[in-house]
């Protein structure tokens, strides 16, 4: 990145682990960004993760919005997401 990453004033309403998250995941140095030495467990067991049951994510019903192409492009590679 050529500049630092700084939150806008209006992010006041996002929580203090969501900003640590962000900030973790987007150090400038490559080898202290969150999940450089543990991989996405690393990320997965930062704070902001709590509560979320891994496993049923790849699963979960996704309303993308997206072009009816795209969708079942989606549905194509991963048949088990299924979309509203």
């Amino acid at each position: 990145m050529a500049t630092s990453f700084h939150l806008p004033v209006t992010a006041a309403q996002v929580s203090l682990s969501a900003k640590q998250l962000m900030y973790r995941l987007l150090h400038r140095d490559p080898k202290d960004r969150l999940g450089s030495r543990e991989g996405a467990n690393e990320i997965k067991r930062h704070p902001f993760c709590k509560g979320v049951n891994w496993p049923l994510v790849r699963c979960m019903v996704c309303d993308y919005g997206l072009p009816p192409s795209i969708n079942n492009s989606i549905k194509e590679h991963w048949p088990t997401c299924s979309l509203k």
